[in-house]
């Protein structure tokens, strides 16, 4: 059949060209959102992976600074759990899995709590000695724990989310799609087959 010079200059008239653009469209729109969301979602990701080493360098660095029973040996107060901390509160550069990575300063209430319960324990433990210097690598340990906590648990909603969002992709795509074969059905073949 030959196209009428109108529909040659005006190609999305037919009512096979509007659909295919409206699926097209709507399935294109569908994924660039997901995928949009999922690279939010998956600097989240990046960051709390960036948080989680830096907590574990600073518990690692204090358990060998206190030593097998918990108090400290005399040796030099590592600078780098406080740089740490500090990096974790306020901010700034660090190295990620990836590269170079801008930490955020924590946006999760019950991890800043515990940061500056730490930065506290560590400025207390910076001006005690003794048993007083054993209690604070004690509740500096406890506080970086509860930090590390609540990163992990954030960290593992937020895989899931992204997880959650691929199969709700997958489900709007084959629903989509579906409906999309019903409308071409009930709108085009069902009255080309009444026409004959």
């Amino acid at each position: 059949m030959i196209e009428s010079p109108v529909e040659l200059f005006h190609p999305f008239r037919s009512i096979r060209a509007r659909t295919g653009l409206i699926f097209f469209g709507g399935l294109a729109l569908l994924v660039a959102i997901t995928l949009l969301i999922s690279f939010l979602i998956s600097a989240g990701i990046r960051q709390d992976a960036a948080r989680l080493a830096l907590l574990a360098e600073a518990g690692t660095q204090l358990a060998a600074y206190a030593g097998p029973d918990g108090a400290p040996d005399g040796s030099t107060l590592p600078a780098e759990v406080g740089l740490h901390l500090v990096t974790l509160m306020e901010g700034g550069v660090v190295e990620g899995e990836a590269g170079q990575l801008r930490l955020r300063r924590p946006g999760d209430e019950t991890e800043r709590l515990a940061l500056q319960r730490a930065v506290a324990g560590w400025q207390a433990l910076a001006a005690a000695d003794g048993e007083a210097a054993a209690g604070s690598v004690a509740a500096v340990q406890a506080a970086l724990a509860e930090a590390e906590q609540a990163v992990r648990v954030r960290r593992d909603q937020n895989i899931g989310m992204v997880r959650g969002m691929y199969a709700a992709l997958f489900v709007a795509s084959l629903i989509f799609l579906l409906i999309g074969l019903w409308f071409i059905q009930q709108t085009i073949v069902a009255p080309w087959k009444r026409s004959i």
